[in-house]
């Protein structure tokens, strides 16, 4: 047999309310997030107060270990000013990952010359029809 046969000192026994996490995201996702994300928290943890959420870098927290920003770099027109914003948290560890790192413009600097239209649901479904 490969592998542990039980969960005994794996991550399932780690109870995740007793760290504190800031979210960071849009405001429209963190209405999103908010209301999915708490009435699973209470039916889980009995409490949602150890989970931030926020459409801005927090200012300044004593309590930052770690602080990953996977993703969303490259998204972000002024991304070093948004580095400097978590570095100046002074996290224990600063993970960065799935980014591309180049000296071209970002993908978000780019995006703002392409002309885009959106196209409701209803109608998109009906052109593919």
């Amino acid at each position: 047999m490969h592998g542990p046969t039980t969960n005994r000192g794996s991550c399932a026994d780690l109870d995740v309310s007793k760290f504190s996490y800031a979210l960071v995201e849009t405001p429209a996702l963190c209405r999103a997030i908010k209301r999915r994300i708490e009435p699973i928290l209470l039916e889980r943890f009995k409490t949602a107060s150890f989970v931030k959420i926020s459409d801005a870098i927090p200012s300044a927290r004593q309590d930052i270990i770690i602080v990953n920003a996977s993703s969303v770099l490259q998204y972000i027109s002024d991304w070093r000013s948004t580095v400097a914003q978590l570095a100046a948290l002074s996290p224990g560890y600063f993970i960065i990952g799935l980014t591309p790192f180049t000296d071209a413009p970002t993908y978000a600097r780019q995006q703002l010359n392409i002309p885009h239209r959106r196209i409701g649901r209803d109608r998109n479904v009906k052109d593919r029809r």
